[in-house]
């Protein structure tokens, strides 16, 4: 029940109105309707016949985080993921985070999908051995000054709370030549 309840509330906070970015919509820039930012599925087979696929170059290495450790595998790769951020480059990248125990772990492929920063995302996360998928419909990043600096962070465990917190608002519309569940 907790469970339902939690997804429940996630999904109730990642819903907004549209907005206008160029995208579909009506050209008014906000409509009454709620628009849903992500799906959430428990079996794997519909997530992948779901999930984002885009056509897009990998930017950076694999990043992963081990809050345990409070470490990166490669703070290269942390780098490099916020320099693609800061400098909107489109282009695919994979982040992942291991929790503080060894019951949870959480990966993610995003997609720049354009020069203004919209991601789009794909997320596989595990609690206690229960694997819950996530389609992600696009957020914009925060600004370029932001992930700059991040890069200045003296900590690895500085760096990954401001990686991790890159979305900018709320979820918008945007047409896209990426395949996805939305």
């Amino acid at each position: 029940m907790s469970r339902f309840v939690l997804i429940t509330l996630w999904i109730t906070a990642c819903t907004s109105a549209k907005e206008d970015t160029g995208a579909t919509g009506d050209g008014s820039g906000v409509s009454d309707e709620p628009l849903e930012c992500q799906i959430i599925f428990y079996d794997e087979e519909e997530y992948d016949a779901e999930k984002w696929d885009c056509a897009l170059d990998t930017l950076c290495e694999y990043v992963r985080y081990d809050a345990g450790e409070r470490a990166f595998r490669s703070r290269e790769a942390a780098e490099c993921l916020l320099r693609a951020f800061a400098e909107r480059r489109i282009g695919k990248l994979t982040l992942g985070h291991q929790g503080s125990d060894i019951t949870s772990f959480g990966s993610e492929t995003l997609y720049i999908l354009d020069t203004l920063g919209h991601v789009a995302t794909n997320k596989v996360g595990q609690q206690d051995m229960v694997t819950d998928y996530y389609v992600r419909r696009p957020y914009r990043l925060k600004a370029a000054s932001y992930f700059e600096d991040c890069l200045a962070a003296d900590s690895d465990e500085a760096m990954a709370e401001c990686l991790f917190a890159w979305r900018d608002g709320d979820c918008v519309e945007l047409e896209t030549t990426c395949d996805g569940g939305f």
